[in-house]
C-alpha cells in the first residue's frame, strides 16, 4: 500500500515537472499584442515597446477616415500571442491625399471643369468680367493657383471672360438716315455729325459711310458720324 502511494506521488511529480510546468512557462513567456489602431504612431510605438515588442518603420498610406499620424492597421493583429521581441508592423495614415491643382487659365469653362474632374477636384463658382484680349468663356483667373497641393474634392472657383467690354458698332451703311439712327440708339451709341454728298446710285438720305467702322469695339455713348446721300 505504501509503495502504491509513493508510486502515485512520483507519477504526479513527473506529470507536473514534464507537462504542467513547461505549459505554464510557455504561456508566461508569450505576449498578447494590444490594439494600437487609431493611436498616434509614437504613442503606439512606445506602448508596444513597453510590452517587449519591436516596432518596425511604419508603412504610410493616404486615408479619408483616419487622421494623419494615427495607426490604420497592425500586424500581428490585436489579441495575437507572440514571443518577446516579435516584430510589429504598423500602417500609418498620411491623411487625405494631396492633389496638384492644374492650370485652368486660358481654358474654356467646359475644359476647366473636365480638367478638375479628372484630377479629383470640382469646379466652384464661375464669375464673368469683360476682357478685350481674352475671348468669351475663357478662364482668366482661378481661386487656387496652379501647382498648389489640395485635398481630393476641393472646389476651385474661376473668373472667366465675358468678351470685349465695348459695344460693337452696327453696320448702318445702306440704311436710311432714320433706320441708321434707330440702330445706333438701340446699340447704346449716339448719332454724330452728318455729312451730305451727291450720289447717282443711291437714294437720298441713304448712308454711304460711317465712322467708327462696323464691328469696332467702342464705349457706350460713342458718337457715330455718317456720310449720307444729299
Amino acid at each position: 500500500m505504501l509503495l502504491l502511494v509513493l508510486a502515485s506521488i512520483t507519477a504526479i511529480g513527473i506529470l507536473i515537472d514534464q507537462w504542467l510546468l513547461p505549459t505554464i512557462v510557455r504561456q508566461s513567456d508569450t505576449i498578447t499584442v494590444q490594439s494600437v489602431v487609431r493611436i498616434d504612431f509614437e504613442d503606439a510605438k512606445q506602448r508596444l515597446f513597453d510590452r517587449g515588442l519591436q516596432v518596425m518603420p511604419p508603412i504610410e498610406q493616404f486615408s479619408s477616415t483616419i487622421p494623419m499620424g494615427q495607426v490604420m492597421s497592425q500586424l500581428p493583429y490585436a489579441g495575437a500571442n507572440v514571443n518577446p521581441g516579435r516584430r510589429i508592423y504598423l500602417t500609418v495614415s498620411q491623411g487625405l491625399e494631396k492633389i496638384r491643382v492644374p492650370v485652368l487659365e486660358g481654358l474654356s469653362i467646359r475644359d476647366a471643369r473636365l480638367a478638375l474632374f479628372r484630377t479629383g477636384l470640382l469646379l466652384g463658382n464661375v464669375e464673368f468680367e469683360f476682357n478685350d484680349s481674352i475671348g468669351a468663356d475663357k478662364v482668366l483667373r482661378q481661386s487656387t493657383p496652379s501647382g498648389a497641393n489640395v485635398t481630393s474634392g476641393t472646389t476651385i472657383s474661376v473668373t472667366a471672360s465675358r468678351g470685349r467690354s465695348g459695344i460693337l458698332v452696327p453696320d448702318v451703311v445702306g440704311l436710311s438716315m432714320s433706320e441708321a439712327e434707330r440702330a445706333l440708339t438701340e446699340s447704346g451709341l449716339v448719332l454724330g455729325t452728318i455729312t451730305a454728298t451727291n450720289s447717282g446710285t443711291f437714294s437720298p438720305n441713304t448712308v454711304l459711310k460711317q465712322n467708327p467702322v462696323p464691328d469696332s469695339s467702342v464705349a457706350p455713348g460713342t458718337y457715330v458720324h455718317l456720310t449720307i446721300v444729299h
